[in-house]
């Protein structure tokens, strides 16, 4: 009997173990992929063979005021070019998201403390076009 009472806690003990470690895990990587509420609007423009963000909402959070901003993608997610000159953004799935041209709503990664820029490029979430309203308002 003792070593069946033995067998259990070890049984457990690497249970207990196995889960905590893959729940760190998970956590770490929900860190690198928890997308923020916080929506940032504008236009998807080409510059340089890169798409970047034309600035369309008076927003302090842009360094220095700037009025396109670089964009850092999520890892897996690719650039290409279309007919007409665009480009494309697709995600890791290869799916197209985004492309320039068009007005986009992005999302940063969720970070306590604020929403970052990585070597000088906002981090990026997830992205999505929206359609603009008619008239002004």
């Amino acid at each position: 009997m003792r070593t069946l009472t033995a067998s259990r806690r070890s049984t457990v003990a690497t249970t207990v173990g196995l889960v905590v470690s893959l729940s760190l895990v998970a956590c770490s990587r929900a860190e690198n992929v928890a997308c923020s509420l916080k929506q940032f609007h504008g236009e998807l423009v080409a510059d340089n063979g890169r798409p970047v963000l034309k600035v369309t909402q008076n927003d302090a959070t842009w360094e220095q005021g700037a009025s396109t901003v670089l964009l850092d993608w999520p890892d897996g997610w690719t650039i290409r070019p279309t007919d007409g000159g665009q480009l494309e953004v697709l995600d890791a799935n290869g799916s197209g998201r985004v492309r320039t041209g068009t007005p986009v709503v992005l999302l940063p990664p969720y970070e306590v403390g604020g929403y970052r820029y990585s070597g000088g490029e906002f981090r990026v979430c997830d992205a999505d076009p929206y359609e603009v309203a008619g008239g002004s308002g």
